[in-house]
């Protein structure tokens, strides 16, 4: 898909543009967005990792 470069170029996605990404079907196509979703969390959160659990207690 063309569109799915342009699309993934871009900082922040409109609702339509997250619909055509929701919709992708074509595995090349999903690898691309799953390529891209690995950039941009290396690029804001690097390989940390961060487990964050609530205890709660009652009586």
């Amino acid at each position: 898909m063309k569109n799915l470069n342009k699309i993934l170029n871009n900082e922040n996605f409109t609702k339509d543009e997250i619909i055509t990404l929701l919709q992708l079907t074509d595995i090349n196509e999903v690898e691309k967005l799953y390529h891209k979703a690995e950039e941009m969390r290396q690029k804001y959160f690097g390989n940390e990792i961060h487990l964050r659990g609530i205890i709660e207690f009652s009586n």
